[in-house]
């Protein structure tokens, strides 16, 4: 008990030591920017960090924690973004730390998290301690996790390494509901708000770890409930209790984020839309061997001593094996989308699955049941097997060995040569086999074989006496399956990161980002080509009428559709698409000067020449064309009652706040988007706002002069914080009493 206290304290330190081999060019370079090495773009620099900026300008210019971000798109709501963060604590890191440091600590933080969580999660199930670094070595360093770090998912990185707590306190809870332990209502409720952290972290991720929790909840139910008929009130009592945890918890970012995302394209996905990025058929070889280069999306590798470790732990029935191998199996069969009818059903059961879009994202909880299984394995190795179950294993583990060798044979004599990464997994398959079968070697009987042991008296050796006989070579044997398992996700993690400097990826563009913010100073800018990188406009105070976010307000797609030209009937998570995937080719742009100036656009940037009346060259910078919208209209106006319009001079910006001096009569127009939870007040006495051009906000104003505010009070913000807030107090309430 002591050896095994000893070990549980060390694990964290072991953890964060391997999110640090496996971010290696990030410990080396922890202020550059990890970018996935054969990817042009990183959601980090795209949307991550300018939020992180916005946030913090917020707070030390405004004051104010900010529900409204005017940066992109127009403007849109922070608060029900859920890419924004800010109810997500641990983001708070990029916040406080400057420019990458914050974010790579987050990466190498959660990766320990990970890990460290599958390591306990194993040691719940009763896995050995060798064998429990091991399978959390195997979670916390998925090639596919690493891979979303270079596309820099921050969000879903979190939340993906929050799903082996959250089995491990379904099984807390499931079991202390099994003896009657008055716990159980506090368990219950904790397993509910970790599956609501995941929400915070990235909603995208809540479905798949909700449907995962279940499943193991039910399985364990079978086992710890024998008398179910009983247990059944209580069972779902557990359930109830569990899932408005969740749901309470998740209230901050879900109930605003329900609010946008109604008036989102996002809403309104074709099925088609929802599987175009299925994993195909033929990357099901990943599972076997690692693409060095391929995209992290369609990354399915785990490891080859995993996967040799999970036939070792199916061939030896070790405890939950089947579970995890379906587990395994169906996250596979998930991730082809619409190429199998698998995904089909469970998108036609499951609310929210038609919004997830990415179906390969589903190898994660391959990723998961891999490491079990591996763990599982281990442990079974360490122990002796019966003689029906070591042949088993052999068969198995020599099976997978001539696989993989007779495909990379194959490959070599169909090509003339063997695919970048073939030849080491199979290198590794082979030293995974070897060690396996000497790993089946008996420990405690070596050269007596079972039936001759028991035809001569002999008694079967029990796990005390194969742990006190073979301990030395059992602790060689797990110390050299953590080192191939380590050896070779760090292998196939090596050629995934590339970090890149602050310093060029920050300035990318920055000499026009400068001219454009000098020309026209508090005036917004509109790119056919994203032109101005979205870091580069945050570091410059630019905003932008062009932007990428997967949640777009369908009245303003429809607004800049017309206004430019473009096909809004499509879902894109970039504004204005880019049909050829390439942002700088021509999509043939048809400028409407006048809808773009009433949305205050003062200039038109674009890596290739235009033309349209109302738009005038006006130079060129950093290779990019330059052009004045002559249109241009100013951030506020009064359109007058006998035609005309005249601006308004007098306005106080904030991100929720706006006041302003206008005189009437007249319609005062202000050139942010229409949205609910904005309200008006003229001279103190709060009006209703009407849409102008069915997107912009207006107002009435009589005769003379008026003081004019918008705030923006959404009331799903505020109702969503008060619920988490008492959801977070009602379960340590329960602790307390518990």
């Amino acid at each position: 008990m002591k050896h095994l206290r000893l070990a549980a304290s060390w694990e964290p330190l072991v953890f964060l030591l391997a999110a640090a081999l496996w971010l290696a060019p990030v410990v080396v370079h922890p202020t550059g920017f990890p970018f996935w090495q054969g990817g042009g773009y990183s959601d980090l620099l795209i949307t991550h960090y300018p939020n992180a900026q916005f946030l913090r300008r917020s707070l030390l210019e405004w004051g104010q924690l900010p529900l409204w971000n005017p940066m992109i798109l127009s403007g849109a709501p922070f608060a029900g973004d859920p890419l924004a963060g800010i109810v997500y604590l641990p983001n708070w890191l990029a916040v406080i730390l400057p420019g990458a440091l914050g974010f790579n600590l987050l990466f190498a933080l959660h990766l320990a998290w990970a890990g460290w969580g599958m390591a306990r999660f194993l040691r719940s199930e009763g896995v050995g301690d060798a064998a429990c670094i091991l399978g959390g070595l195997v979670f916390g360093g998925a090639p596919k996790l690493i891979g979303h770090i270079g596309l820099g998912h921050l969000g879903l990185v979190s939340a993906v390494a929050w799903t082996p707590w959250l089995l491990l306190a379904t099984g807390k809870a499931v079991r202390a509901d099994a003896q009657i332990d008055r716990r159980w209502l506090a368990r219950a409720a904790l397993a509910g708000t970790i599956l609501g952290v995941v929400f915070l972290a990235d909603p995208r991720w809540f479905v798949p770890a909700g449907l995962v929790s279940l499943a193991y909840g039910l399985r364990r139910i079978a086992h710890s409930h024998p008398g179910m008929p009983r247990a059944a009130r209580r069972i779902l009592l557990l359930g109830l209790l569990a899932s408005g945890f969740a749901l309470g918890t998740a209230a901050s970012l879900a109930l605003p984020m329900q609010e946008f995302l109604q008036l989102s394209t996002r809403a309104h996905l074709a099925v088609g839309e929802t599987t175009s990025l299925s994993l195909p058929v033929a990357r099901l070889l990943g599972v076997l061997f690692p693409d060095p280069g391929g995209p992290p999306e369609w990354t399915a590798y785990a490891g080859a001593a995993a996967v040799f470790l999970g036939l070792v732990a199916i061939a030896g029935r070790a405890k939950g094996s089947l579970f995890w191998a379906g587990l395994a199996l169906t996250s596979w069969v998930l991730a082809l989308g619409d190429q199998t009818p698998l995904y089909a059903a469970v998108r036609a059961v499951i609310p929210g699955v038609g919004l997830l879009r990415v179906p390969p994202r589903f190898l994660f909880l391959a990723s998961l049941g891999t490491a079990a299984l591996a763990g599982a394995g281990l442990d079974r190795l360490l122990h002796i097997l019966d003689g029906r179950q070591a042949r088993r294993a052999r068969l198995a583990v020599t099976g997978l060995a001539a696989v993989l060798v007779l495909l990379v044979a194959g490959a070599k004599i169909a090509s003339g040569s063997i695919p970048a990464g073939w030849a080491g997994s199979a290198v590794l398959g082979c030293a995974a086999a070897a060690l396996a079968f000497l790993s089946l070697r008996p420990a405690g009987l070596p050269a007596q074989a079972p039936e001759r042991a028991a035809s001569e008296g002999a008694r079967d050796p029990s796990p005390q006496d194969s742990a006190a006989s073979g301990r030395p070579r059992a602790q060689g044997l797990a110390a050299a399956w953590i080192l191939l398992a380590v050896v070779d996700l760090g292998w196939a993690n090596a050629g995934t990161l590339d970090l890149r400097p602050a310093e060029a990826v920050l300035t990318e563009r920055g000499d026009l980002a400068e001219d454009l913010a000098q020309a026209w100073p508090g005036d917004r800018i509109f790119s056919p080509s994203y032109s101005v990188p979205q870091q580069t406009a945050s570091t410059a105070g630019l905003e932008l009428a062009d932007g990428v976010n997967p949640l777009q307000l369908s009245a303003f797609v429809d607004y800049m559709a017309a206004a430019t030209g473009f096909d809004a009937r499509a879902y894109s998570v970039t504004l204005p698409p880019f049909p050829s995937g390439d942002p700088v080719a021509d999509w043939g742009a048809e400028i409407d000067s006048r809808q773009l100036g009433l949305l205050n656009i003062a200039a038109v940037v674009s890596d290739y020449p235009l033309e349209a009346a109302g738009l005038t060259f006006a130079g060129f910078s950093s290779g990019a064309n330059i052009y004045q919208n002559e249109e241009v209209r100013p951030r506020a106006w009064v359109e007058e009652v006998l035609g005309g319009w005249r601006p308004v001079e007098s306005i106080h910006w904030s991100p929720n706040r706006i006041a302003l001096r206008a005189l009437g009569p007249g319609t005062l127009v202000l050139s942010e988007i229409v949205y609910p939870g904005w309200h008006a007040r003229v001279d103190g006495v709060e009006v209703e706002i009407q849409p102008f051009e069915d997107l912009l906000r207006s107002v009435p104003l009589p005769g003379g002069e008026h003081e004019v505010v918008f705030l923006f009070r959404p009331w799903s913000a505020f109702l969503g914080a008060g619920v988490s807030l008492g959801t977070l107090l009602a379960l340590l309430v329960l602790w307390a009493r518990r």
